[in-house]
C-alpha cells in the first residue's frame, strides 16, 4: 500500500524573507521617532532639575544666604544662574542651560525676603 504524500510543515523561503522584510521597514521607521521620544524624556528631566534648582536656591537666599552661585552642574548638565536684585527685598533668579534636544532653554523665578 502507498503511503499518501506527505507536505512539510513550515515556511517558504518567500514567506520568511517578506517577514523579515516587513520587520526591517518597521524598525527603519520606529527608529528615529524612538531616539527623538528618549531625548524629548530627558529634556523633561532635565526641566524638573532645573525647577527644583530655581526653588532650592530661591529658599536659601530667601532664608538668608548671601552666597549666590554663578554656575551648577547635575546630571551631566551645566545650569548656568543668573542672579538679578529686582529691590531690596526681592531677587530674580533665571537659569539657563542647553537641553538633550540641542534646545536653549530658560527657568525664571522671584522670591522675596
Amino acid at each position: 500500500m502507498l503511503k499518501p504524500y506527505k507536505t512539510q510543515d513550515g515556511f517558504t523561503l518567500l514567506e520568511t524573507m517578506v517577514a523579515l522584510l516587513v520587520i526591517v521597514v518597521c524598525l527603519t521607521i520606529l527608529g528615529p521617532i524612538i531616539t527623538r521620544v528618549s531625548a524629548e524624556r530627558h529634556s523633561v528631566i532635565q526641566s524638573e532639575t532645573a525647577l527644583t534648582l530655581l526653588n532650592n536656591y530661591l529658599t536659601e537666599w530667601s532664608a538668608g544666604s548671601t552666597v549666590l552661585p554663578a554656575e551648577t552642574i547635575k546630571n551631566k548638565t551645566q545650569y548656568q544662574l543668573i542672579w538679578n536684585r529686582l529691590d531690596a527685598e526681592t531677587m530674580q533668579l533665571c537659569i539657563l542651560w542647553k537641553n538633550s534636544a540641542e534646545r536653549n532653554t530658560k527657568l525664571c523665578g522671584k522670591a522675596k525676603r
